[in-house]
């Protein structure tokens, strides 16, 4: 039998079925982290019965991810396709196995089954800062004499950094690299960098341990003089200075380096600000510690706490971060929706009012993905589309004016990462799916990367790069990620 064509419409042919194309090519050297996987067959086919499994290395080896027939794994015509859960980690053999009987031809013939490998790219992680540098917070190794500040994106040193969080003043800085090491740098008047001293520093220095990777909605190295973060066998550590008891040690002692906080191991993420901290733990529990004036603990009444204090509910999941001054929080549940709490000036809250609660109040929706609080807030839904609300000044809710908001206004674009953006003291920035970055708001100290002090009240690209992933730093110090593939 002979035919030419893709062969997608052909059937009852009795010709065993056979590979044509195999994506990601297994003669490509170095394959992108966030490639799909598929498979080109010489004819149309179905679903059978069973699993691929994505393994590291060989056919015995770990499980990555297993993709149910008919379900996961997408069917069309003469072709299969599915996608990682995450993105597979750099310059590592993956082998994709494909079970007998998994897939049959249209007539029901099963499939012999096969495996084929696929090597992944060497990444270089690349940390760019941008924004005023007054205490060495752009980690550019200077002296005090020539801290100078930055209006376009310059590169911290370094391509192994795998990720950071974000400070709340953007006077210190913190990042995690590929091992797990944990550095600091930037003001430590209060011994926040965990160095065991209030010697401020310009340049990354390492803090003993190994710590949880950041997440840009959970896990923060938090500002303005504490900071919070929880290691990978789930205990959570808090140093710098406890204003109104914030580490949770159940006192007001500022600390120049790391301590346990209780002895719990189930800890899973953590945001805060220098008065106020959240805390999840894996069982879906959400708890409070620090100052309470507005409520801003969600615990129902407006006592300060020193350790923490369960808010009600057990299905909390994502954390709201606080790029302000931590009396406003909120968090998202496990069905999509988010709550808030704390304080409402200028409708912060975004419950269409100028109120405060001292426990959590719905906004409505139900497919919210992350969160920020700041004088203006922000939040993205799982559509790719980004929300804020409250004070407008300078342009900083990116409506194309200087409104005030108190309930969520779109801003347009429907590309919006989920994860990576911020704002706080008037300025926005957010990336796209698309690798690029905006920002809009107070341009001050040319801090929205347009080489100028000009105010923006509409989103506007920083720069003409694609290969932006991470958005961290604050306000003032913007810390940016770049994945760049080795061989560029």
């Amino acid at each position: 039998t002979s035919y030419a064509g893709s062969g997608a419409n052909l059937t009852g042919l009795g010709a065993t079925i056979m590979i044509w194309e195999y994506t990601p090519d297994p003669y490509v050297d170095e394959v992108a982290v966030d490639a799909g996987i598929g498979i080109t067959f010489n004819q149309k086919i179905k679903a059978g019965s069973g699993n691929v499994t994505l393994r590291i290395a060989g056919a015995a080896g770990t499980v990555v991810e297993n993709f149910g027939v008919g379900s996961s794994v997408t069917i069309a015509n003469n072709e299969i396709s599915f996608t990682p859960t995450s993105d597979l980690d750099q310059n590592v053999t993956y082998f994709v196995d494909i079970p007998s009987s998994s897939l049959t031809n249209m007539a029901g013939d099963s499939y012999v089954g096969t495996g084929y490998t696929f090597q992944t790219t060497y990444i270089l992680e690349q940390m760019w800062a941008l924004g005023k540098n007054q205490l060495g917070q752009l980690g550019q190794n200077q002296s005090e004499s020539v801290l100078n500040g930055y209006s376009s994106p310059v590169q911290v040193p370094g391509a192994t950094w795998k990720t950071f969080r974000r400070s709340s003043n953007g006077v210190e800085q913190a990042a995690i690299k590929t091992d797990g090491t944990l550095w600091t740098w930037g003001s430590n008047n209060y011994g926040q960098l965990g160095q065991n001293s209030i010697i401020n520093l310009s340049s990354p220095t390492q803090v003993p341990g190994t710590w949880t990777p950041f997440n840009n909605s959970q896990n923060a190295f938090s500002g303005g003089g504490c900071n919070k973060i929880v290691k990978t066998d789930g205990t959570l550590w808090t140093w710098g200075n406890s204003f109104y008891g914030a580490l949770g040690h159940n006192d007001n002692v500022k600390r120049s380096s790391p301590v346990q906080v209780g002895s719990d191991t189930t800890w899973s993420s953590v945001v805060g600000d220098r008065i106020s901290t959240l805390a999840l733990k894996t069982d879906g529990t959400l708890w409070s510690f620090g100052q309470n004036e507005y409520g801003e603990l969600g615990i129902n009444n407006k006592t300060d706490r020193s350790s923490p204090t369960q808010i009600p509910g057990t299905t909390w999941a994502i954390l709201g971060r606080s790029d302000g001054t931590g009396t406003s929080n909120g968090a998202i549940k496990t069905d999509g929706t988010l709550w808030v709490w704390g304080r409402n000036e200028a409708g912060r809250l975004g419950l269409n009012n100028q109120t405060e609660y001292s426990s959590p109040k719905q906004i409505p929706g139900t497919t919210w993905a992350n969160l920020v609080f700041s004088e203006q807030s922000m939040a993205t839904k799982t559509d790719g589309t980004l929300w804020m609300w409250g004070t407008g000044g300078f342009g900083g809710t990116g409506q194309n004016n200087q409104t005030q908001y108190s309930s969520p206004r779109q801003v347009p674009g429907t590309t919006w990462d989920t994860e990576n953006f911020k704002t706080s003291n008037y300025i926005s920035m957010a990336l796209k799916t698309d690798g690029t970055l905006w920002a809009w708001g107070l341009g001050g100290d040319g801090v929205l990367g347009q080489n100028s002090q000009t105010q923006y009240s509409s989103p506007v690209q920083v720069g003409s790069n694609t290969n932006w992933k991470q958005l961290g730093g604050s306000a003032a110090a913007s810390l940016l990620g770049a994945h760049v593939p080795s061989s560029t």
